[in-house]
């Protein structure tokens, strides 16, 4: 589904979207929902939470939770950790109305921090998959094929754009296979 805007898109629009998925594949059958900082809210947790989905998502460093002092943004609450220390699905608390456990690590200049519904002490690892669609998106966008700057909305258009880019996209990927077979490429820390 393209939707008519740039940038993020809104609580409504990711429920309306979600509503037609669960129509054809019911909601049991969703091992987890990813999700990144921008997907958040009381709004969307409690949609999710109604639905049974099980939900994953990386929180903002300044998002609120429940502490013996009151709410606190997690990174003061837990501004004890050292950098590379994991706290891992041991910390139960409330975030927008909805109960999670959270998975915590802070990084060098940023905290890598996970909610989930249920308790898991592999919630990096999960989270890890999503970086999968991130290395597509920039495929996609300016650091690859500018799919943005195309300006097209007409769905057929789209279609056959999406299928070109897909091919060009696999070519790239079986290139990159190939030359690493000749020498080995880096990996980052984040995958």
């Amino acid at each position: 589904m393209m939707l008519p805007k740039a940038g993020n898109s809104r609580t409504s629009a990711r429920q309306k979207l979600l509503k037609r998925l669960l129509l054809v594949m019911p909601a049991e059958h969703i091992a987890k929902l990813l999700g990144d900082r921008e997907f958040i809210g009381q709004h969307w947790f409690l949609f999710l939470e109604r639905r049974k989905i099980p939900l994953l998502v990386r929180l903002r460093a300044n998002t609120l939770i429940d502490t013996p002092q009151g709410k606190q943004q997690i990174q003061h609450a837990l501004a004890w950790m050292r950098v590379g220390q994991r706290v891992r699905g041991r910390l139960q608390t409330e975030i927008y109305g909805v109960r999670f456990y959270i998975s915590v690590m802070p990084l060098e200049h940023d905290w890598c921090i996970i909610a989930h519904r249920q308790q898991t002490r592999n919630a990096f690892a999960i989270y890890k998959k999503r970086w999968t669609i991130e290395t597509l998106f920039a495929s996609l966008k300016p650091r690859g094929f500018h799919l943005e700057t195309t300006h097209l909305n007409d769905p057929a258009r789209l279609w056959r754009l999406f299928a070109l880019l897909a091919i060009a996209l696999l070519w790239a990927y079986q290139c990159g296979l190939f030359l690493m077979e000749k020498k080995a490429i880096t990996v980052k820390k984040h995958g």
